[in-house]
């Protein structure tokens, strides 16, 4: 495993627009803030300040990226546009100012380990936050009652899809 994460970042830095975006970055950043009294977190995976402002990217593993529909497809199904929402609000909490690039740097996770980088747009990163800011006040809520309606105690039976019923 070590082997191929060498050379998975060997190949993001010879990648003329990923290399560039994390030649003076820094990784792993976490930045603290309180956001409609809700203590908050986020753990950027690339931060860069530039004379011209502050830019944000986030590394994503992807299966194939031969089809760019899927791309499209990836972020809204994972909610991609939630989290770059999330971390642009970091950035202005923390820092005063919105980013003025945000990147995600898709990676493939199979040899030769494709890479193509893609912009997150204001609007994706707007749409994002105002769903986080839909959140919030369940999530406050749940902090402070102990009550996490996703885990239910109750006695439930399982399910499971209808192939798990054949019999062989």
């Amino acid at each position: 495993a070590f082997d191929e994460a060498k050379a998975i970042s060997a190949k993001i830095m010879a990648h003329s627009l990923a290399g560039l975006i994390l030649k003076k970055s820094m990784c792993e950043v976490s930045l603290f803030w309180m956001q409609d009294g809700v203590y908050c977190k986020a753990r950027i995976d690339i931060l860069s300040q530039t004379p011209s402002g502050i830019c944000l990217g986030d590394l994503k593993n992807f299966s194939s990226l031969a089809e760019e529909s899927l791309i499209g497809y990836q972020i809204a199904k994972l909610k991609y546009q939630y989290q770059m929402g999330f971390y642009s609000k970091a950035i202005e909490a923390v820092f005063g100012k919105q980013p003025i690039k945000r990147y995600w740097i898709f990676i493939e996770g199979e040899d030769p380990y494709g890479i193509k980088v893609r912009n997150c747009t204001e609007t994706m990163a707007e749409c994002g936050w105002l769903g986080i800011q839909q959140m919030l006040p369940r999530y406050l809520e749940c902090q402070e009652t102990g009550i996490w309606p996703g885990y239910s105690e109750d006695e439930i039976d399982a399910t499971m899809p209808d192939f798990g019923y054949q019999t062989v």
